[in-house]
């Protein structure tokens, strides 16, 4: 058999398993990607959140919305290292805040149906006693 000939049905047979792959496994994913920050992100997209009463305290006094605050920890990195994602009864996990810059870091913990603002560090001290 020709090397063109060989080429010919090995190239049939990685498109073929592409198309079987695709077909059974990947067409009907709910989630819109495969990492695990990419689907801890979307998660805090779309669950309500809530809020220890310190972070609460902390928002009102450096004057920022519920909206801004769930907008950083959408964009924010997630400390994998830092993190519990094992923890019983919902995971934990430290997000490191790019923007705004009125945070360093924010410990959340990660349930289906909420997400619960566990801690989270100003840049500096806001002078409020929260």
């Amino acid at each position: 058999m020709k090397f063109l000939r060989r080429l010919q049905f090995y190239l049939i047979g990685v498109f073929l398993g592409c198309g079987l792959v695709y077909v059974l496994v990947l067409r009907d994913r709910k989630a819109p990607a495969w990492m695990p920050s990419d689907i801890i992100r979307s998660q805090l997209d779309t669950i309500p959140f809530g809020m220890d009463p310190k972070v609460e305290c902390l928002l009102k006094c450096i004057a920022l919305d519920s909206a801004a605050f769930r907008h950083a920890a959408a964009t924010s990195e997630i400390d994998f290292s830092q993190s519990q994602p094992q923890a019983d009864p919902c995971p934990v996990y430290r997000l490191n805040v790019k923007q705004p810059a009125e945070f360093d870091y924010m410990m959340i913990r990660l349930c289906e149906d909420q997400c619960f603002v566990l801690e989270a560090m100003p840049t500096k001290d806001p002078g409020c006693g929260c």
